[in-house]
């Protein structure tokens, strides 16, 4: 772990080392430091770092330019500042720094920024390796990915591609070969239906094994699973992780839970329309929905008003029928003065009552709009 540190003030640099050396969790060697920050920005061209220490009043450059400098030339830089200065807490969070240490630091408050590094370079290290590793995707159009390459997989019919995602959707159990023919071939004889589970099987081995994709289609006790080797990983089983990891979201955990939000593409298996897996896309759609409002609620506590107001109207998309999405979203649009956009959501929410909903306005939501006018007034 390379460690970079911008201070104008030696002693202060010297007082974070001696820290550091005191938690025997980091190399000295690993240690690299500047009081000036255009030596350390012309070290950057050329050098890596893992993470930066970088005080924020200084006179040849104030430390959140400094920090926005360094993340243009590494971007997977993670920033950590330093500073006497509490008022500097929503910008340093705004450009989404790892910790914000106020001087004099102690050291169990640096214990908590060390553990923090340590889970922030686990993370992205664990992100290098699946990038490595072959992802199904089902959080939007079902498909297959090794690397960043998509693997073509050339259905020989409909059924068999049903029957590879039917039992991706149920992984983590074994599936009845009686569900299956329910699920897939409901209007068949007993007969038929068989032969045809017997020969999709077949098929879909086969297309397993032509493209060298590390599953096992195991059949015990009359029920069929779909076995996924160590090097595949299911977009779905990342996101629920993600949300067992990241209960809450927290200054600690936001990057992650802003990053995480990508894993999404769309709509559960939304390219396929199976009866079977409308609620998981229901439950996954609204789990997708409260973390985008946990972190707008964060940023708005925050006072990082613009990019909750981001994360506020996305969730709206997914859930356009949320009053209290609505009215959390008006009370940001005036904490903002953005006046035409109450007007112009206004608009959009009526109607939704009246032409989606065919119901009456929200009370709540019209009481608001009449005290808001009011004040304008």
């Amino acid at each position: 772990m390379k460690l970079l540190m911008i201070d104008d003030e030696r002693m202060a640099i010297e007082h974070l080392k001696t820290i550091l050396e005191k938690s025997q969790q980091v190399e000295l060697d690993d240690v690299v430091t500047f009081v000036s920050p255009s030596d350390a920005l012309q070290w950057a061209q050329t050098e890596q770092a893992d993470v930066a220490f970088v005080d924020i009043e200084m006179p040849e450059m104030n430390g959140l330019v400094l920090a926005e400098k360094l993340k243009s030339l590494q971007p997977q830089i993670e920033i950590i500042f330093v500073t006497a200065f509490q008022e500097y807490a929503v910008e340093a969070f705004e450009q989404y720094a790892l910790d914000y240490l106020l001087k004099p630091v102690r050291r169990e408050r640096m214990q908590t920024t060390i553990n923090r590094i340590h889970t922030r370079l686990k993370e992205k290290k664990s992100l290098a390796k699946s990038l490595e590793m072959v992802t199904i995707h089902l959080l939007g159009n079902l498909t297959i990915q090794k690397g960043d390459q998509a693997i073509d997989l050339k259905w020989r019919s409909g059924r068999v591609k049903e029957l590879f995602a039917l039992l991706l959707h149920f992984r983590q159990q074994p599936i009845s070969k009686f569900d299956i023919i329910d699920y897939i071939w409901p209007d068949f004889s007993d007969k038929k239906a068989s032969t045809h589970l017997h020969m999709t099987i077949y098929r879909l081995r086969q297309l397993i094994q032509t493209h060298e994709i590390d599953v096992v289609i195991k059949f015990q006790d009359e029920s069929y699973q779909l076995i996924l080797g160590t090097e595949i990983v299911v977009d779905v089983d990342q996101w629920h992780h993600h949300l067992q990891q990241h209960p809450t979201v927290t200054s600690v955990n936001i990057r992650a839970c802003i990053d995480a939000l990508h894993v999404k593409q769309g709509r559960y298996m939304q390219n396929l329309d199976y009866n079977w897996a409308n609620n998981e896309q229901a439950y996954l759609e609204k789990s997708y929905t409260n973390r985008l409002m946990d972190i707008a609620r964060f940023l708005s506590e925050t006072k990082q008003y613009d990019e909750a107001i981001k994360y506020y109207e996305q969730a709206f998309q997914l859930n356009s029928y949320d009053q209290q999405i609505m009215i959390e979203l008006f009370q940001l649009y005036a904490i903002k003065h953005r006046n035409s956009d109450i007007e112009r959501f206004y608009k959009e929410v009526q109607h939704i009552y009246q032409e989606e909903l065919v119901t009456p306005m929200s009370k709540m939501i019209e009481r608001w709009y009449r005290n808001w006018q009011k004040k304008l007034e």
